[in-house]
């Protein structure tokens, strides 16, 4: 643009920004005629650091890498943790949850991590990957963000410089900085990792700053001023006040590693965002859903295992640690016991009895008195009155009952429930009888009926035993706990080391063998030795303990072979578990008595009677149900009977007192919950889209003549084919459907309404719409868990029975799976109203003794004695 200026300044001859088509400055498109090169210099600063610094570039991804190969790897005879037995895997987030948070936890855990592999194929092995992914990510951010924050805790300066870069790695979407890190280091696991602990890390630098930070600075002084030096301090004061900070900060980053898997998958990387991202690229809504539930259960497994909550009792390692530890002082274990029940007691009230006993105004020496009485009150369960002994007695043997019809005729001459999915199970079992537990017999549901009837029987036998040494017995079994975890452990080692090796150790010493090399061999293994000497010195007491129980195992390769070692290891498990079992019975739960027998026994009573009015398929020529059915019906009935009995005679009471209003949003919810059921009655519970179901006479005629018109011409063959596929496949696209309700469909939708109308009226007592007192909405809701779980249990079965025995393309429908789900929903309210119940605790008073009166001497103390019986009454 250019102009020439006459003498007296005006423009001449000049061309016009419209004539150029310039934009003018007051115009938006004026910024387009600049360009600021900020992408191309970035670029540029790429390429010269991938020509130049590619040593540096290799520095930060090895240990990426390295950690990938170790616990990722393609070799299923090295240390992969996709080469591990599926079992293994639940067995190790087993004793995680145990040994971290509580044996309820680990069971959940394993159990989740098991139901992955059973949502599809290639689940199993993808679950194992985002497993490696996110222990990955998390080691390292541990790694990294602890000893920064502790930094950041304890110098100013750094934190102030810090600060700004967390700001930045938070705000900035993880779109921004993924390509800079698939230019630098290609596309993967460890590039993918690399962006997620970007992600992940700021809320660990953070919150470990935080922790350090809020030690009270009195504490840090007076331990300054007692000689401790900085590194004492640190070590002995600061971070174990932090701890708490810490492990929250752990949880969150294990959380955003977690929410960072879609992302990996874009990049790269394996694990169920892989699947995910495939679901939405096809558009396959049920790989989607099903890719979506295994991330769910992998989530819900790490959060509740990675935090602790402050209502959990003593988990496995805290039990196992002070069972050793008191080893020698059998006196001192029981003592903590006492201590620890005291401990609760005073969360229940009993600290109610040392403000009534000691005056505001008392002196020293009344209240050393007081506290010395209160000590000595000796507590115990209400003992077991002769109705309520009587009901669990009648529901022993109604659950045993129901226990040994398991293993009885189910069925004849077809299977109910297998043939709604295997043709077979239809014609070709004629003249055959089948047990409970088999697949074409009462399938899983007499599996589901054994499990409720177990359970039932420990709750109907655990308040009719007492132990005399059952704090001495817990402690042995503790002890003993410890050393088969510490042996479990040096089986794993030694199958570790046997799998690299896998038989070549001269090959593995002269460096031949593939695989890993020598020196990480030696190291990985030192290390795992010295974890396993830390862990077995913490659980059995003693140091050597893991270094026998590995030599033990290696030997045991060594002379009798180590494909052995597996079957040792379950060995050795299953007496642990059988450990964990006995010690639970010994020290027994709040609702392991008549509240725990009635849920159970209406949950079996439901899936019973939801097994004995399914409908014959429609392909079941003849079928006849077998005497271990009656019998089952029988035991459940009886065990209800007994159950309710116990139920209403128990003495339980609330550890806080209740308030006795309406709680309408519950009566709410119950009936949304119930209408919703309703709805997926009339929802398909199966579908059959097999083509033998679905063929017609007009649609095998078409086929027929498709396959006429090809004749011998190789393009008109090819032609027609593709037309029978589409065909084939526009047909099977329509399934044929039944619901719940409908006569010829599997007819379980009214025994599951039943259940949940039952369920419904005992939640509106529970929520005091009928205005009882606090042992009638325990009563009652006990009986909605029991009832809710029944109705829970039928479409549960139902489903399960089609995973272990229907062949493709017949699929249980989806209106058994929101059946199954919103009655859950009426046992969780059930559960919730009794979780605060425990049975009433009786105290003895040593100040009683000191009347002539003999009968006063263990007298039951009442709230007019001064010390509040666990929780309100009617």
């Amino acid at each position: 643009m250019s102009f020439r200026l006459q003498g007296d300044g005006s423009e001449s001859d000049a061309t016009s920004e419209v004539e150029t088509g310039t934009p003018s400055f007051r115009d938006n498109a004026w910024l387009d005629e600049y360009e600021f090169h900020f992408g191309e210099w970035v670029k540029q600063i790429v390429d010269w650091t991938d020509i130049n610094l590619g040593w540096l570039l290799d520095a930060f991804i090895w240990p990426f890498e390295f950690l990938f190969e170790l616990i990722m790897n393609e070799d299923e005879g090295a240390t992969s943790i996709m080469s591990l037995p599926w079992y293994w895997v639940a067995i190790v987030f087993f004793l995680i949850g145990a040994v971290v948070r509580t044996t309820r936890v680990g069971i959940m855990a394993a159990t989740l991590v098991a139901a992955c592999g059973l949502l599809g194929p290639d689940y199993w092995s993808e679950t194992t990957k985002t497993f490696g992914m996110i222990f990955v990510s998390v080691l390292l951010c541990a790694v990294i963000g602890i000893p920064l924050g502790v930094l950041c805790g304890r110098v100013d300066s750094v934190w102030n410089s810090v600060r700004p870069v967390l700001d930045a790695m938070q705000v900035v979407h993880p779109f921004v900085y993924m390509l800079p890190f698939i230019f630098f280091w290609g596309t993967g696991e460890p590039a993918a990792t690399m962006a997620t602990l970007v992600f992940a890390l700021p809320p660990l630098v953070r919150l470990t700053n935080l922790g350090v930070r809020q030690v009270p600075s009195d504490v840090v002084e007076a331990s300054r001023a007692f000689g401790a030096n900085e590194f004492r301090v640190l070590t002995d004061v600061q971070l174990p006040l932090a701890r708490p900070a810490v492990l929250t900060g752990l949880n969150q980053t294990l959380l955003m590693a977690i929410s960072m898997l879609g992302i990996a998958a874009i990049m790269g990387a394996g694990g169920l965002g892989k699947l995910l991202l495939q679901a939405i690229s096809s558009n396959n809504l049920a790989q989607a859903t099903s890719g979506g539930l295994a991330y769910f259960f992998v989530a819900v497994v790490l959060d509740r295992i990675s935090q602790r909550e402050s209502t959990d009792d003593l988990g496995l390692f805290g039990r196992i640690r002070e069972a050793w530890s008191l080893r020698r002082d059998p006196e001192a274990a029981l003592a903590a016991a006492e201590n620890r029940r005291s401990l609760r007691a005073k969360a229940d009230g009993v600290e109610a009895a040392g403000a009534a006993a000691v005056d505001d105004s008392a002196d020293a020496d009344v209240v050393t008195e007081a506290e010395e009485i209160l000590a000595s009150i000796d507590e115990r369960d209400a003992p077991i009155e002769p109705r309520e002994r009587l009901g669990l007695l009648i529901g022993l043997g109604g659950m045993a009952l129901a226990t040994v019809s398991v293993f009885l005729t189910w069925g004849t001459d077809a299977g109910l429930v297998s043939a709604w999915g295997r043709r077979n199970d239809e014609t070709g079992l004629l003249g055959r009888s089948f047990s409970g537990i088999e697949a074409s017999g009462g399938s899983m549901f007499a599996v589901f009926l054994l499990g409720f009837s177990l359970i039932g029987l420990t709750c109907a036998i655990r308040p009719l035993v007492s132990f005399a040494n059952g704090d001495r017995q817990r402690s042995l079994l503790n002890r003993g706990q410890g050393i088969g975890i510490t042996l479990l452990s040096g089986v794993g080692l030694a199958v570790w080391l046997f799998n690299i090796f896998d038989g070549d150790v001269g090959g593995w010493l002269d460096g031949s063998s593939g695989g890993y090399n020598r020196f990480w061999t030696v190291a990985i293994l030192l290390a795992g030795f010295a974890l396993g000497e830390y862990l077995g010195g913490r659980l059995t007491g003693r140091h050597g303990a893991f270094a026998a129980g590995f030599v033990l195992s290696a030997l045991f390769a060594v002379f009798i072979g180590d494909d052995r070692l597996t079957n040792l290891g379950l060995i050795v498990f299953a007496l642990v578990a059988l450990s964990m079992m006995v010690e639970t019975f010994i020290r027994g739960t709040a609702h392991m008595g008549a509240d725990g027998l009635a849920i159970m026994s209406l949950a079996g009573l439901g899936v019973t009677i939801g097994y004995f009015v399914t409908n014959d398929a429609p392909g079941v020529v003849q079928y006849s149900h077998g005497l271990g059915v009656y019998l089952a019906l029988i035991g459940t009935i009886v065990a209800s009977v007994g159950g309710l009995i116990a139920l209403f005679a128990a003495p339980y009471v609330t550890r806080v007192p209740h308030k006795l209003n309406v709680k309408w949003p519950i009566i709410i919810a119950a009936c949304v919950t119930f209408l919703a059921i309703w709805v997926a009655m009339i929802a398909p519970w199966s579908s059959d889209g097999r083509l033998d179901t679905l063929m017609t006479p007009e649609l095998e005629a078409e086929i027929e003549r498709l396959r006429e018109e090809a004749g011998d011409d190789i393009n008109k063959q090819i032609a027609n084919g593709q037309a029978i596929t589409n065909l084939i496949n526009s047909t099977q696209a329509d399934p044929s459907l039944h619901d719940g309700l409908q006569g010829d469909g599997p007819r379980l939708g009214w025994a599951t309404m039943g259940f949940a109308g039952a369920a419904l009226a005992s939640t509106l007592v529970t929520a005091g719409l009928m205005r009882g007192g606090e042992r009638q909405r325990w009563h009652f809701g006990a009986l909605t868990a029991g009832l809710g779980l029944a109705a829970l249990a039928i479409p549960a079965a139902w489903i399960f029975s089609f995973t272990r025995t229907a062949e493709p393309r017949a699929v249980s429908g989806n209106g058994s799976f929101f059946a199954m789900a919103f009655a859950f929903i009426l046992f969780a309210i059930g559960r919730s109203a009794i979780a605060d119940f425990h049975r009433r605790r009786i105290y003895s008073d040593p100040v009683l003794s000191l009347h002539d009166d003999d009968s006063l001497d263990h007298a039951d103390v009442t709230p007019a004695d001064g010390v509040l019986v666990g929780g309100g009454g009617d």
